[in-house]
């Protein structure tokens, strides 16, 4: 709901992007997906490197709450990715002597939207909101 006090009606900025799905409106910029926008040469930081634990890997026991997590709150597509927990990190996999590619994707912490958490990264980031809630994996 959103309401205002002093009696001016709410007013919404006019869009100004949209899908490229062909029905651009006129004056309207395309919407650019996460994959232009991030910059892929930053691997950034894995969680579980955080200087608390540097010294001490987690314990089978955390790093089986941390599967759960992911399990529980990830989405339908997470429980796919628990086990990259013991895996070193990389962006590919090997599986039965050949090599697969994992894409990546961006998990929306908060909200549902209909189940519909994890996004492609060729789509807009979801909305940015101040509790930072979309983690790219």
């Amino acid at each position: 709901m959103i309401a205002r006090k002093d009696g001016v009606p709410v007013t919404r900025p006019e869009p100004t992007h949209a899908k490229r799905d062909g029905t651009l409106m006129p004056g309207r910029r395309p919407w650019r997906g996460a994959r232009e926008i991030i910059d892929w040469d930053n691997p950034g930081r894995s969680i579980l490197d955080d200087p608390k634990y540097v010294n001490k890997p987690l314990s089978e026991k955390t790093r089986r709450r941390i599967a759960r997590g992911l399990e529980r709150f990830g989405g339908p597509l997470a429980r796919l990715y628990t086990r990259l927990l013991n895996l070193p990190d990389s962006a590919e996999m090997f599986a039965n002597g050949k090599c697969a590619h994992v894409e990546p994707f961006i998990v929306d912490r908060h909200g549902d939207n209909g189940g519909d958490r994890i996004h492609s990264a060729d789509a807009p980031v979801p909305t940015a909101t101040t509790r930072g809630a979309a983690y790219l994996v």
